[in-house]
């Protein structure tokens, strides 16, 4: 008979899969269901689960605090992931069996690109008349934030800059105010912009309607006297 004493060392497991790569639009929200299997013939497994490193500013990557996968079986593990601003976000999931030590991972890449027009707006009145719009937007930083807005048309007036209040919806006011009548309905885009909060992109359906006749100027005068009124009459252009 011969005996062998066997020493060894285990290394970490490798990567479960490939490396789960997904794109999406910002503000936008996704799902990722990740496989995770119970090599175990006979006995149930509980998986603790990591996310590692927690994403940061408005940046949410999250799911359940462990899943119960059965004997030999599998199931699926659901990952929520939502951002407010473009650019990958990284992470390393990792689920362990704490009765054991045993452990698998997966490695996560999400790449969130411009954000789409997140709702559509209708807006009609007379030209050289004011009509107002409110925009709510979510601010979900413990912080206020500035917000700066662009128009790809002049009939439609912003405020300089827009104060977000923290953890809440803040309304924020737009006015299409036409200088010349449409004869179909045009469309815009108004932007909403912070670093902290990435775009707010909208769109405008715009229809403005022919002005009626302005007020009436009344002259009086003796025959072959002179009367002399001043009409006066604003200009909205910018410049």
């Amino acid at each position: 008979t011969v005996m062998y004493n066997l020493i060894g060392t285990a290394t970490k497991p490798n990567r479960e899969g490939e490396r789960i790569e997904q794109e999406l639009k910002s503000k936008s929200s996704h799902t990722e269901l990740v496989p995770v299997q119970n090599w175990a013939s006979r006995s149930p497994q509980r998986f603790t689960v990591k996310i590692d490193p927690p994403p940061e500013g408005t940046t949410t990557l999250k799911g359940a605090s462990y899943i119960d996968v059965p004997p030999n079986a599998e199931r699926s593990y659901a990952l929520k992931f939502h951002t407010f601003v473009e650019g990958v976000t990284e992470a390393t999931l990792t689920l362990t069996n704490e009765a054991t030590g045993e452990y698998l991972y997966y490695e996560l890449a999400f790449t969130a690109t411009a954000c789409p027009v997140l709702a559509s707006y209708d807006l009609s009145t007379v030209v050289r008349q004011s009509k107002e719009l409110e925009i709510d937007l979510l601010n979900p930083l413990s912080e206020p934030v500035s917000m700066t807005a662009t128009c790809d048309t002049n009939d439609i007036v912003l405020q300089p800059t827009y104060e977000l209040l923290p953890l809440r919806e803040t309304p924020c006011r737009l006015i299409f105010r036409p200088l010349l009548e449409t004869e179909e309905t045009s469309t815009a885009t108004v932007t909403f912009s912070s670093a902290e909060l990435g775009d707010f992109v909208y769109e405008l359906r715009l229809n403005a309607s022919p002005a009626g006749a302005d007020r009436s100027i009344q002259f009086k005068a003796p025959i072959g006297s002179v009367a002399v009124q001043t009409f006066r009459f604003m200009h909205y252009l910018p410049s």
